[in-house]
């Protein structure tokens, strides 16, 4: 319901911030982040463990004399979590790219610092049979960043790297894995400012690649490109074995920044590149003013059931994408013919004068 249940501040007397973080199996989190309470000043790595009812259970920093940063934790087995991001190489006097395994207690079990040619940071992992390093390098000479991948074994040996350097601007942002069929594959998201595509030089463009488990591109690829910096933050599975990602789209002119959610599949196909494939979708409203309302059957074949009570209400149903496919007035027992709706989800929008709420059914 959006009240806050307690809040907690890990201060350690300079700057602090939280860049990724892991639900355990006893509502604990773990996060990984940065501090600059060094002697140096550069960054470390800052790690905790805070209880479900907010203590700190443990906190501690890990680094070198150097700038060190810790972008993503992921989860690897009931007792394990890997941990990446970016170590300084006093030898190399270049930052590396840096994984390691960690118990829930915050002890080291391996680590290893990545990049040959190059400094690096990892910034997103996927886990599947391996440990799959996503990330970005730049090469000595260069200013321009290059996509960087590595992958790594369980107990911490490096396979083999991706590095190399192109002549533009590429990074490794996101990447979560596919399984709508049981093909090994998964999607990579790539932020970019390529000179040889449509693209547009005042920020950079993201790109969803669907890559194969020896990491081959297999053909299905999605760019979204407006005239400004559009960048990927996150992305999730889905239930249905398909990905959701959501950042920002900038359109010089248009106001600015907005926000993007954008659901991607098997059919090749990708909202338009020159608005953002977000429109007004279905408020989540709070239900309280229709607590009492019944709605069956859920999910449904052919018509719906409202009891609605006494007042008169105003309903719309709406599709995923915020299309409204049918509007009627209506009160007490009321039975709405649906047929016509293809299968899928849909959002019943309800207003009275009492207020307003949503009702999520489903069509078979």
């Amino acid at each position: 319901a959006g009240n806050q249940q307690w809040e907690q501040h890990l201060d350690l007397g300079a700057h602090e911030w939280v860049n990724d973080a892991v639900l355990l199996a006893d509502s604990s989190v773990l996060i990984i982040g940065e501090t600059d309470s060094t002697i140096t000043g550069e960054n470390d790595i800052l790690l905790a463990r805070i209880s479900k009812t907010g203590q700190i259970v443990w906190s501690k920093k890990i680094g070198d004399s150097g700038p060190d940063r810790g972008l993503v934790m992921k989860k690897l087995d009931a007792l394990h979590v890997i941990i990446a991001g970016a170590w300084y190489n006093e030898d190399s006097l270049k930052q590396k790219g840096y994984v390691a395994k960690m118990d829930l207690d915050g002890n080291l079990i391996w680590n290893k610092q990545l990049g040959q040619a190059c400094a690096a940071q990892i910034n997103e992992l996927i886990i599947t049979y391996e440990i799959m390093a996503l990330g970005e390098s730049v090469f000595s000479g260069y200013t321009d960043t290059d996509l960087f991948r590595s992958s790594l074994d369980f107990n911490g040996n490096v396979v083999w790297n991706e590095e190399g350097h192109n002549d533009y601007s590429a990074r490794y942002v996101g990447g979560v894995q596919y399984t709508a069929m049981s093909n090994g594959k998964f999607f990579v998201a790539t932020q970019a400012i390529n000179p040889g595509y449509p693209t547009f030089p005042e920020g950079e463009d993201n790109i969803v690649y669907r890559f194969a488990s020896y990491f081959g591109w297999d053909g299905y690829g999605l760019g979204y490109n407006g005239t400004g910096q559009d960048l990927i933050n996150h992305m999730i599975p889905t239930k249905d074995g398909y990905a959701v990602f959501v950042g920002f789209h900038t359109t010089i002119g248009g106001g600015g920044n907005s926000v993007f959610v954008v659901k991607i599949g098997d059919e090749n196909a990708f909202p338009s590149n020159t608005l953002p494939p977000i429109n007004p979708l279905v408020d989540i409203i709070e239900n309280g003013a229709f607590a009492q309302v019944k709605i069956y059957p859920n999910p449904f074949s052919e018509s719906l059931t409202l009891e609605l009570g006494e007042e008169l209400v105003q309903v719309s149903v709406l599709a995923i994408n915020g299309e409204e496919h049918a509007q009627f007035k209506a009160t007490g027992k009321y039975q709405v013919d649906l047929s016509q709706l293809a299968a899928g989800t849909y959002f019943l929008q309800l207003t009275s004068e009492k207020g307003a709420g949503v009702a999520k059914v489903v069509k078979n």
